[in-house]
């Protein structure tokens, strides 16, 4: 029973997470010559996002899924 309840829980947050790859809630850095640095967007609820760093040519080095539910996937940028 509890492998049902959690295959359930897996399929929905998954179908939920697919479903909400709009990230209209970010937060940029940049580096001190202006161009981008890193950017951390999530989605409405604030449940599902995106990590990106970015190196000074505007190419991307890093990126990682996010979320704040079922359990936390987290980026921490230093600099």
């Amino acid at each position: 029973m509890k492998s049902a309840i959690h295959i359930f829980l897996l399929l929905f947050f998954s179908r939920y997470a697919f479903a909400q790859k709009e990230y209209s809630d970010c937060k940029q850095t940049y580096f001190t010559t202006g161009e981008l640095s890193s950017k951390k967007c999530f989605d409405t609820n604030k449940r599902f996002g995106k990590a990106t760093a970015y190196n000074k040519t505007g190419s991307i080095i890093y990126e990682k899924e996010l979320r704040t539910i079922g359990g936390h996937a987290s980026v921490e940028f230093t600099f």
